[in-house]
């Protein structure tokens, strides 16, 4: 198989972004996965030709990568958002940075849902308008918000108890 070059990528990735081909076009062309392609694309979203012609890894500055993580945090965007907001070329960089995007794995979305308003409920009550010196500081607020979630926090949708009163109703129903 002929490797591809680096100006034919951005060829197709232009070709794409002018809307003249899809990426299953590309595909069947280049003889590459989908996935593959729409990788290209992000990335020469992200970072231009240097996408491609860019030898070594790429050095992030101690700031972007604090500003790329605080506006995650606050939840600004996606990772992938994030990413091509900075010009990080991979989600690896955040997720190496224990930035996860969902709570769930590919088909099994059943707690995204709950999840993301608890983080919204966290963020709102806990997080917006502080700032924390460290990621133990972080974590430390995220796992005391957590017991007092669980334990004292009443909630209306559970009939003004709290979420450890309400499984325990259910237990003792059982």
């Amino acid at each position: 198989m002929t490797k591809i070059t680096a100006k034919d990528k951005v060829y197709y990735c232009k070709q794409y972004l002018e809307g003249n081909m899809s990426q299953d076009q590309i595909a069947k062309a280049t003889h590459l996965t989908k996935s593959s392609i729409r990788k290209w694309i992000d990335n020469y979203e992200s970072m231009g030709t240097d996408a491609f012609t860019r030898l070594g890894h790429k050095r992030y500055s101690k700031q972007l990568k604090i500003q790329a993580v605080e506006d995650f945090l606050a939840g600004q965007d996606s990772q992938y958002g994030i990413c091509k907001k900075y010009g990080i070329k991979s989600t690896k960089k955040l997720v190496d940075a224990d930035m996860t995007q969902s709570m769930s794995r590919v088909g099994k979305c059943i707690d995204n849902g709950p999840m993301e308003g608890f983080w919204g409920i966290i963020k709102r009550e806990r997080y917006y308008g502080k700032r924390f010196i460290n990621k133990e500081s972080l974590i430390q607020m995220i796992e005391n918000y957590i017991e007092y979630y669980n334990n004292k926090r009443l909630q209306r949708n559970l009939g003004v108890l709290t979420p450890i009163e309400k499984y325990q109703s259910y237990m003792s129903a059982a």
